[in-house]
């Protein structure tokens, strides 16, 4: 889990808006020298009422998309170039385009400048940790000998018992390649999870209720009430493992886990964190195993490295349990249960978990432990909108597909969520898509592969519809003709006016996704697509305006190869 800087403690949104119905990119700013692209004779007009949409493939046009004159009461297209590939590599797939849009209308508008992508700064600690583990786990993984010795039971335990101390292994810097001895004590066990308290933790931090209303939180306590955490993540994920047959989830709180942050330079906070490692034996390659399904956590500090409060451990603390989880529940369905030799993908991997955050904001009410958030939508799933919304301010320069040099910045992990709801919206056959979310999950598939298995569409058709989406969901005027072309569980276009004016230092416009407009004249513009991502333009055509041609090719005009996956999405909009 990554916190940022400008990530708020509480905000004071109390909407009803669940289910509302109501490295460098060498991109370039198109040149007067740019060439003209060619779509003569061009083909034939592609004709579309009001709501219907087209896929289209470049490749198949020579990039030529022609439009037909506007009517008498005018018309509005939504186009999004995009590249649709699912395919994992080191820095990401890409390929640079050009999109030029010309008629028989006025002279031509200047061109307008492509962005460019500053999502390779040196990213924050608590990154660079997350993604460092989910590396360790895939090597981990991918190594037969320890898959083998993981089929073996370990030694089996008793579940603990309030007041019982034990030693557990904690990573003692951010590559885990030491670690610490911490001693503590369980203060909770109830049917699902025990919550060890280290004890040697600052003063003025969790007391007993503190702890009760966690442990409840995640199992219900003795009765096994419901809602919560661990009927929710099971519910959509899976089984979790259970190595040491002691049927238990550990959570253990130490401010080993603020150590690992240093000074919290530039806001970036470790909250919490899964190790795949300690699901597997304790070896020369995973020495600090601890055998166990074990979270870490951490706890208030009040002066020291990495001050925290209580407040705000108190209302970060429980999201990122139902994040991690979706993590254990994934890397024991993966490599355990199916013997696969690694885990999920990182872009899907994440959105699945961003996604469990979503479900305690949806299906647990709001009561204690929430902190300062007004509300359990706040808590959950503030974090979750935030992140989407910087993705879609500019989806032209991340990636939905993560490179798999990346630490999965926030704009990533807005786009892996939204992209995970937008499946379970259309694709799951209960009210919160967890079927398609287990079916995600419970399987040896990983990511565009097992997405497509379990959808039964390919991604060159999922990224456009879901990027069409982006745009259209909840549009004033607009009536799709397939229901994919919006998100059916939110009012996203509520949500983000309303965020825009409480806080506009953090939503800085009333919708987020704000494509270039063309009215008149010609549009020009080069830039890179990245996998699942690309560039968003309208199309106002005036009453009585003539046909238009849309060509895109790369850079230097020629076509594009058929690994990046390109496509054109394209709405009518009126």
């Amino acid at each position: 889990m990554v916190l940022s800087a400008r990530r708020p403690i509480a905000v004071a949104l109390t909407l009803a808006v669940l289910g509302a119905a109501a490295c460098s990119s060498g991109e370039s700013p198109t040149g007067p020298g740019t060439p003209a692209l060619d779509c003569s004779p061009g083909p034939a007009p592609t004709v579309m009422n009001a709501g219907e949409f087209r896929i289209l493939d470049p490749a198949a046009s020579g990039g030529c998309i022609r439009l037909p004159p506007a009517p008498a009461s005018g018309a509005e297209y939504l186009v999004a170039a995009l590249s649709t590939t699912g395919t994992v590599t080191s820095s990401g797939v890409t390929i640079d385009y050009q999109m030029q849009v010309s008629s028989g209308l006025a002279a031509p508008a200047p061109a307008l400048p492509s962005p460019i992508l500053n999502a390779w700064q040196r990213p924050a600690t608590a990154a660079e940790f997350h993604s460092m583990l989910r590396a360790r786990e895939r090597a981990l993984a991918a190594d037969p000998g320890t898959r083998l010795a993981a089929a073996a039971p370990f030694a089996q335990r008793v579940p603990p018992v309030v007041g019982v101390k034990d030693t557990f292994k904690v990573c003692g810097n951010t590559s885990c390649t030491s670690f610490k001895d911490v001693v503590a004590t369980a203060k909770y066990v109830g049917p699902r999870g025990a919550i060890f308290l280290d004890d040697d933790v600052p003063a003025g931090g969790f007391v007993q209720a503190d702890i009760d209303t966690l442990g409840l939180l995640f199992d219900g306590g003795s009765a096994g009430t419901v809602p919560n955490m661990y009927q929710i993540d099971t519910t959509a994920f899976g089984g979790e493992s259970d190595v040491d047959g002691n049927g238990t989830v550990i959570f253990l709180l130490t401010d080993a886990v603020n150590d690992l942050s240093g000074t919290c330079a530039g806001g970036s906070v470790i909250l919490g964190f899964f190790y795949g490692g300690d699901l597997l034996p304790k070896s020369a390659g995973n020495p600090g195993s601890n055998q166990a399904e074990i979270f870490y956590g951490l706890v208030p500090k009040a002066s020291g490295s990495c001050a925290v409060s209580k407040a705000f451990v108190k209302q970060q603390i429980a999201p990122v349990f139902i994040h991690e989880f979706q993590h254990m529940i994934s890397y024991n369905q993966h490599v355990l249960v199916r013997s696969g030799a690694s885990g999920e993908e990182v872009w899907l991997n994440e959105g699945l978990s961003h996604f469990a955050e979503e479900l305690g904001a949806r299906l647990l009410g709001d009561g204690p432990g929430q902190g300062e958030a007004s509300s359990r939508l706040v808590q959950f799933a503030l974090g979750d909108l935030l992140n989407a919304n910087d993705y879609l301010l500019d989806p032209e320069s991340h990636f939905l597909v993560t490179p798999g040099s990346s630490t999965g910045t926030l704009e990533e992990r807005g786009a892996n969520w939204l992209f995970v709801r937008w499946l379970a919206d259309h694709y799951g056959a209960d009210s919160n898509g967890t079927s398609l979310t287990r079916q995600l999950v419970r399987t040896a598939l990983r990511g565009s592969a097992n997405v497509q298995a379990a959808t039964g569409a390919a991604m060159s058709e999922l990224v456009p519809l879901w990027q069409l989406a982006n745009y259209l969901d909840n549009l004033p005027g607009f009536s799709p003709a397939d229901p994919r072309l919006g998100y059916p569980s939110w009012n996203f276009r509520y949500i983000f006016d309303t965020l825009n004016a409480q806080r506009p230092d953090l939503v800085p416009r009333e919708y987020p996704l704000s494509p270039d407009s063309v009215t008149a004249g010609v549009y020009s513009r080069q830039g890179t697509l990245r996998g699942g991502s690309g560039r968003h333009v309208r199309l106002l055509l005036p009453p009585g305006a003539p046909t238009l041609d849309v060509v895109l090719a790369r850079q230097n005009g020629e076509g594009f190869p058929a690994d990046r996956g390109v496509r054109v999405g394209l709405v009518r909009v009126r």
